[in-house]
Protein backbone atom coordinates (compact mmCIF):
# COMPACT_ATOMS: atom_id res chain seq x y z
CA UNK A 1 0.00 0.00 0.00
CA UNK A 2 1.23 3.46 -0.87
CA UNK A 3 -0.30 6.64 0.44
CA UNK A 4 0.30 9.91 -1.33
CA UNK A 5 -0.78 13.45 -0.67
CA UNK A 6 -2.91 15.20 -3.26
CA UNK A 7 -0.82 18.36 -2.81
CA UNK A 8 2.57 16.65 -2.45
CA UNK A 9 5.09 18.59 -4.52
CA UNK A 10 8.01 16.29 -3.56
CA UNK A 11 6.38 13.07 -4.82
CA UNK A 12 3.31 14.23 -6.76
CA UNK A 13 0.42 11.80 -7.29
CA UNK A 14 1.32 11.51 -10.98
CA UNK A 15 4.57 9.77 -9.95
CA UNK A 16 2.63 7.12 -8.02
CA UNK A 17 0.41 6.17 -10.94
CA UNK A 18 1.20 2.96 -12.77
CA UNK A 19 3.11 1.22 -9.99
CA UNK A 20 0.45 -1.46 -9.82
CA UNK A 21 1.86 -3.07 -12.94
CA UNK A 22 5.13 -3.74 -11.07
CA UNK A 23 3.67 -5.36 -7.95
CA UNK A 24 1.17 -8.16 -7.49
CA UNK A 25 -0.79 -6.57 -4.67
CA UNK A 26 -0.10 -2.82 -4.69
CA UNK A 27 -2.77 -0.33 -3.72
CA UNK A 28 -2.15 3.39 -4.23
CA UNK A 29 -4.30 5.87 -2.33
CA UNK A 30 -4.19 9.61 -2.77
CA UNK A 31 -5.26 11.53 0.34
CA UNK A 32 -7.15 14.72 -0.55
CA UNK A 33 -5.90 18.08 0.68
CA UNK A 34 -2.59 16.77 2.05
CA UNK A 35 1.02 17.56 1.19
CA UNK A 36 4.17 15.49 1.68
CA UNK A 37 4.00 14.82 5.45
CA UNK A 38 0.99 12.52 5.71
CA UNK A 39 1.75 11.17 9.22
CA UNK A 40 1.86 14.71 10.57
CA UNK A 41 -1.01 16.12 8.50
CA UNK A 42 -3.40 13.14 8.67
CA UNK A 43 -2.16 10.72 11.36
CA UNK A 44 -5.53 8.99 11.65
CA UNK A 45 -5.64 8.24 7.91
CA UNK A 46 -2.13 6.76 8.07
CA UNK A 47 -2.92 4.75 11.21
CA UNK A 48 -6.12 3.35 9.67
CA UNK A 49 -4.28 2.38 6.48
CA UNK A 50 -1.64 0.59 8.57
CA UNK A 51 -4.28 -1.27 10.59
CA UNK A 52 -5.97 -2.33 7.35
CA UNK A 53 -2.70 -3.42 5.76
CA UNK A 54 -1.46 -5.45 8.72
CA UNK A 55 -4.87 -7.03 9.36
CA UNK A 56 -4.88 -8.50 5.86
CA UNK A 57 -3.88 -12.14 5.69
CA UNK A 58 -1.11 -12.80 3.21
Amino acid sequence: MMLGGERDNVIPPSMLAGGESHADDLTVRIVPGVGHFLPRERPRVVAEAMRELFATER
